[in-house]
């Protein structure tokens, strides 16, 4: 199988006023009330995000619709497929095969050729309206019968016109990649990534996000979330079908705390990363789960699962489960063909009626992580009083 594997951090961090909401009884409302307050925390999340990094990351060419686009590839449930493009191992993948989570890549086996994917967003980023695309792509193996001349192929549609001719034949496996869409000619570029490098030679830089697990730092990007709110806050790409991935094996728990300030706990880790991964509780798609402390002066760091649990255990915070999934693969400098570079670093100290910010570089401010984003007359560090309207925070060099 062909290919490679695959903010500039963006840091936000809200002071407005927190609005009090009544709970009506549709189901509707509850769930837009608990979406805001998700956006909320997402962003609340990653002020602790500090340094911010980003990573260079190979770019994979594939075909859609006789269009050439440009995924990354960060995982694969096959051993075999993980070791060759070196990505991390997630044998829990394969649960997805043959359900409505993922959809089709078809890869050549005896001709030399790019992938070709069957969906791709349009436009990239949040408004995508392509509801069929999803990252998660099942391996279909294509093989030209003998004494047929093999020709490029760069559609489904030339795909089945040649199996319905009897010129190839294609045989569907239980191999499931995570190949997120970063490019392509008719849906333009991911909102969070800028493309770089020349002809077969393009490489993405991408932000990470740092979060969680055992009481460790680790980072991740983010590329698709099942939420149109979410998706929208965080300037990914809206995927509705990852919802179908809610509750199964396929995921795994991300816990995003909704009334004080730190990053994301995530409940599994890649051990060690890339192809010999042993932890086969790692999944790159997280189920969301709101925690709530109940007392904003008991909050403290949160920094595991069992951390989080015995919170909620102790009486002192709550969860919430949503139905939101997040493709969010967690990498780092050890991972094969990963770079990490540096960037501006911030970070934030909460007082009861104020928020002080340490940060290098110049700090910019925006309505949400869309932007746009405006310098700030600010020297380091800065506080900044809760009242008026919500904000998001970040640093850049």
């Amino acid at each position: 199988m062909p290919g490679h594997f695959s903010a500039w951090g963006v840091l936000g961090i809200i002071t407005g006023k927190q609005e009090k909401h009544s709970l009506a009884k549709d189901k509707s409302m509850k769930k837009s009330i608990l979406t805001s307050a998700l956006i909320y925390a997402l962003n609340l999340a990653v002020a602790q995000a500090a340094p911010t990094s980003r990573t260079i990351l190979p770019l994979v060419t594939g075909w859609f619709n006789d269009a050439q686009v440009l995924y990354i590839q960060s995982e694969a449930s096959d051993p075999a497929v993980a070791l060759s493009q070196n990505v991390n191992y997630v044998p829990g993948l394969a649960g997805a095969a043959n359900t409505d989570t993922v959809d089709d890549i078809y890869v050549f086996s005896n001709f030399s050729q790019a992938n070709v994917v069957a969906s791709a967003p349009n436009p990239l980023g949040p408004m995508n309206t392509d509801t069929a695309y999803s990252p998660l792509w099942q391996v279909n193996l294509v093989t030209w019968n003998a004494g047929v001349e093999a020709q490029m192929l760069t559609s489904e549609a030339a795909i089945s016109a040649a199996a319905a001719s009897g010129k190839i034949m294609i045989q569907k496996t239980g191999i499931i990649v995570n190949c997120p869409i970063i490019y392509s000619p008719m849906g333009g570029t991911l909102p969070t990534a800028t493309v770089i490098g020349e002809g077969s030679q393009k490489s993405v830089i991408l932000p990470l996000i740092q979060g969680w697990f055992d009481g460790a730092k680790v980072l991740y990007l983010q590329t698709e979330a099942s939420d149109a709110g979410v998706a929208k806050d965080q300037n990914v790409n809206y995927v509705p079908r990852l919802a179908g991935a809610a509750n199964k094996d396929t995921v795994d728990d991300i816990y995003v705390v909704s009334n004080f300030s730190q990053a994301n706990v995530v409940g599994s880790s890649p051990h060690p990363f890339g192809p010999m991964n042993s932890n086969l509780d790692y999944s790159p798609l997280w189920q969301v789960t709101v925690v709530t402390w109940k007392d904003v002066g008991e909050a403290q760091l949160l920094t595991s699962e069992d951390a989080v649990n015995a919170a909620v255990t102790s009486g002192k915070a709550t969860l919430q489960k949503t139905d939101i999934i997040v493709n969010c693969p967690i990498i780092a400098e050890a991972m094969p063909t990963v770079t990490i570079i540096g960037g501006p670093e911030i970070s934030a100290a909460r007082q009861a009626a104020s928020l002080t910010i340490n940060f290098t570089g110049t700090l910019q401010s925006a309505d949400t992580a869309a932007g746009p984003w405006t310098d700030m007359a600010a020297t380091s560090p800065v506080t900044i009083p809760f009242s008026g309207a919500g904000k998001l925070y970040r640093a850049k060099q």
